[in-house]
């Protein structure tokens, strides 16, 4: 790993590192090769051991916009205030300008951002996501 970031910290149980250098965040792994570039004013990893749908998602902040990233490039584009999972672990919801849009994991836009609210119905008898 080499020494030339701010902080260096070990996240979960994972075999990863997320770094800081400049104030920007990045992730390495444990043999030192970068994962995600050390670019975002905002970095977290989705995934854990006890939500592996999530694995290799990280929620980033670029210029004070918020999307979702992989190790292969952008899965939710980086325009939104917002982004955040659901309750029904296959999908997110992206917001700006108070409206509000749905992506599945794959990154692929099921409703496109023009809705105020988004929301799940969990009942015993119904499942909804509205």
């Amino acid at each position: 790993m080499p020494l030339e970031f701010d902080n260096i910290s070990i996240q979960g149980m994972s075999t990863s590192f997320k770094v800081k250098k400049d104030g920007k965040y990045g992730w390495y792994n444990t043999k030192g090769r970068e994962i995600i570039p050390t670019i975002y004013e905002e970095l977290d990893g989705y995934g854990s051991m006890f939500e592996p749908k999530y694995k290799g998602l990280y929620k980033v902040v670029k210029n004070g916009l918020t999307g979702v990233i992989d190790t292969n490039g952008i899965r939710i584009p980086i325009e939104y205030d917002r982004v955040y999972s659901i309750y029904d672990g296959k999908n997110f919801v992206a917001g700006k300008d108070n409206k509000l849009a749905l992506y599945d994991l794959a990154g692929s836009q099921i409703l496109p951002l023009e809705y105020d609210r988004i929301y799940e119905s969990m009942t015993p008898e119904c499942k909804t996501l509205i």
